[in-house]
């Protein structure tokens, strides 16, 4: 879900799902600042995991992702990335690299 205050924000077009693969999608909805700044809003949930694969999986939904969004110049996402930053050990003590978090981090500024 997307949520905003509409005395500064208004609806700028129609909400628009985007698919990530599998059952995962994001929300997009474009808004307009102050009736001067348009900007879109995407929300969206990764897969879960703290495995390889997962990641895998999770880079692949952030590709996805970033190609849907790539013409559009003003993007706030807000996400639960289940995703880290740093490497960490799955539950076979086996390094998992992050993928996803870099490729984002690559296109876009996180708060993080």
């Amino acid at each position: 879900a997307v949520f905003w205050r509409r005395s500064r924000l208004q609806v700028a077009g129609a909400s628009k799902v985007l698919g990530l693969g599998s059952v995962f999608v994001a929300l997009a909805q474009p808004l307009i600042l102050d009736s001067k700044w348009n900007l879109l809003a995407v929300a969206t949930h990764l897969k879960a995991g703290l495995n390889q694969q997962a990641e895998k999986v999770r880079a692949q939904q952030v590709e996805s992702l970033l190609w849907q969004l790539w013409e559009h110049k003003n993007v706030i996402l807000l996400a639960d990335l289940n995703a880290h930053c740093r490497p960490w050990l799955d539950d076979k003590s086996e390094e998992v690299r992050p993928h996803a978090y870099p490729l984002l981090a690559a296109e876009l500024w996180s708060a993080y």
